[in-house]
């Protein structure tokens, strides 16, 4: 995973950008699919609780807490939604 590219998709998420995963992935200059395995890599690898929440038409983070690189820190006060 290159690791620009995982920060911007750390970023998408918090910030709740929305959009499609095809529209996020344009916004990053990457496929659809390459996105999708940006997201699944930081759901199983990093342990990311990452969710496309439909009414709101963006991916977030389900759980308190953020994204470093050694995977997801539980209890930050930050990205809940």
């Amino acid at each position: 995973m290159n690791h620009e590219k995982l920060k911007a998709v750390n970023s998408i998420i918090e910030r709740r950008k929305e959009g499609t995963a095809q529209y996020l992935a344009n916004y990053l200059s990457i496929s659809k699919s390459m996105f999708h395995r940006y997201i699944n890599y930081m759901r199983t690898e990093m342990k990311a609780p990452i969710e496309y929440n439909k009414r709101k038409k963006c991916y977030e983070y389900t759980r308190d807490g953020e994204l470093g690189m050694d995977g997801w820190k539980s209890g930050s006060g930050r990205n809940v939604r």
